[in-house]
């Protein structure tokens, strides 16, 4: 990779005038410690002309107060509460007669009088003060301008300027307090992805790494629409960690990956992805132990790996949990399965030692939901196939969640077993289950509008709810929020042209009257 990228990779300069935020008290503050408070003045160092300045505003909101024994940690708090307004604050500490005299110099944040672009030829100025989101006449804040600007920079490299460049600089005007911020642009090339080759890797290796790879080639007609084909530090970094998983799983346990980027000749990208894989692994003897519920051979059989079978981590990780399932679905949910590699050290075997804690069995007590804001609870409890009383069974806790989730009513649903008070007036082989939810959005809204020879010009509203409430019709005024949460599915349609009009009313409940 050459200078020009190395320089690009490198965490973006973000350079601004010195302005000294300055909001802590002064170093020697610590000598002052119990002195009692003399007089306290308040100094505004950079006042407009003609503007004015009251002090005891700013006095009534220190907690430092004229006669109390003087705290530097009390203080400390008074500055960062100025720091809130104030652009800067530097006190200075005088004593006479055994008390402490304190003067506060502040200063003014300045107003943004304007804010100016240059070198950004590829993406409009318009686009980048939007994206920048703060305008002219209003307060400058050095930590709001930053994470702006950071706004900016995802932007352009949304848009696979990978090489880009951004500063800035601030040029002040003391009389008025305001001033104009400059940002600088390098955009850099465009950071479209021209070629990805591959080296020490199968052509079928090559075909699903291709598929599981967040980065990909650019394509003239598709990649400004889907935003693929672009160059991402991020996903390249991401992309390696993926294949390396992969590449060990397939049984190459000390496979190493690499990524290299090269600029072409046109200013596009090449990547080249290697690998180095190394011996291939197969798993030897698998030894288990602790098992007393079931046989070794009832255990074997839900096993993915066996002896012979190719390394792979993963096949490992999902054996064992078919063995959970094996012991959940009788109840015995706090079953815990370990297990430790042993190398051989004449051949690339490795042997697994499984060792089961089997723990209880345990029966269903309550089952709770959480995070139900909208959504009846009767319309998560219809989903689930728990049932209080029975026998644990940790396949149903699975499918519930499944179910739950291929709703469309929940951002995420997380289902568990937990141990709680309750449970010990059962007895102590009972665990309530947690049905925690976090809602999404469920219905729709949208306009349109036409044109045919028939009707000319015509539009209309097309309304969907996916998880409506009938009942709240007859208080709807109290808000919209009603109308959600009894899994009903409701759409109107209303559709208005010169000559026609036609509207669509549908309503339906999946379990009517349950």
């Amino acid at each position: 990779m050459n200078k020009k990228l190395l320089v690009a990779i490198a965490p973006l300069l973000l350079v601004a005038a010195p302005m000294q935020p300055l909001f802590a008290a002064a170093p020697s503050s610590e000598a002052y410690e119990n002195k009692r408070v003399g007089k306290i003045t308040v100094i505004m160092e950079n006042l407009p002309r003609g503007a004015t300045f009251n002090q005891e505003r700013v006095l009534s909101k220190l907690r430092t107060k004229q006669g109390d024994p003087f705290s530097e940690l009390t203080f400390d708090q008074d500055l960062k509460t100025l720091s809130e307004e104030y652009d800067k604050a530097v006190p200075v500490f005088e004593t006479d007669q055994g008390e402490v005299n304190i003067t506060i110099k502040l200063w003014q944040k300045p107003i943004i009088r304007s804010i100016t672009w240059s070198g950004n030829t590829k993406i409009k100025t318009k686009k980048l003060q939007s994206e920048l989101g703060i305008k002219p006449n209003t307060v400058f804040t050095r930590e709001e301008f930053n994470r702006a600007l950071t706004k900016v920079k995802e932007y352009y490299q949304k848009k696979g300027h990978f090489e880009y460049q951004l500063e800035y600089k601030l040029i002040p005007y003391p009389n008025t307090n305001e001033v104009d911020v400059e940002i600088t642009v390098n955009e850099g090339n465009s950071g479209h992805v021209k070629k990805i080759a591959f080296h020490g890797f199968s052509k079928k290796e090559e075909s699903a790494i291709l598929d599981m790879m967040t980065t990909k080639k650019y394509n003239f007609f598709t990649s400004w629409l889907t935003g693929t084909g672009n160059y991402h530090e991020e996903a390249i970094e991401h992309d390696k960690l993926v294949i390396g998983k992969y590449i060990q799983n397939e049984g190459y346990a000390d496979a190493q990956v690499s990524i290299q980027v090269k600029e072409s000749g046109d200013g596009r990208l090449e990547i080249y992805i290697s690998t180095n894989k190394g011996e291939l692994y197969t798993y030897g003897t698998i030894s288990i132990s602790g098992n007393e519920l079931l046989t070794d051979e009832q255990i074997e059989k839900v096993m993915i790996v066996h002896e012979g079978s190719t390394f792979s981590p993963e096949k490992l990780r999902d054996s064992i949990e078919n063995i959970k399932d094996l012991y959940g679905k009788d109840g015995y949910i706090e079953t815990d399965v370990n297990y430790s590699l042993h190398l051989s050290r004449t051949v690339p075997v490795y042997n697994v030692d499984l060792r089961i804690n089997e723990g209880e069995q345990f029966k269903i007590g309550l089952i709770r939901v959480l995070g139900n804001v909208s959504t009846n609870k009767n319309v998560i409890l219809r989903e689930s196939l728990l049932v209080p009383g029975e026998i644990f069974d940790r396949r149903r806790l699975k499918i519930t969640q499944m179910r739950l989730e291929a709703m469309g009513y929940f951002k995420s649903v997380n289902i568990y077993a937990v141990k709680t008070p309750e449970d010990q007036q059962l007895g102590e082989n009972y665990r309530d289950v947690i049905i925690e939810v976090e809602e999404t959005t469920t219905g729709s809204l949208s306009l349109f509008f036409g044109f045919s020879t028939l009707e000319n010009l015509f539009g209309g509203l097309d309304l969907a709810e996916n998880n409506f409430d009938r009942r709240g019709l007859t208080n709807f005024w109290k808000g919209l929020s009603n109308l959600r949460g009894a899994g009903e599915y409701a759409h109107a349609r209303a559709q208005i042209g010169k000559k026609q009009q036609s509207y669509t009313l549908a309503w339906m409940d999946p379990y009517f009257h349950d």
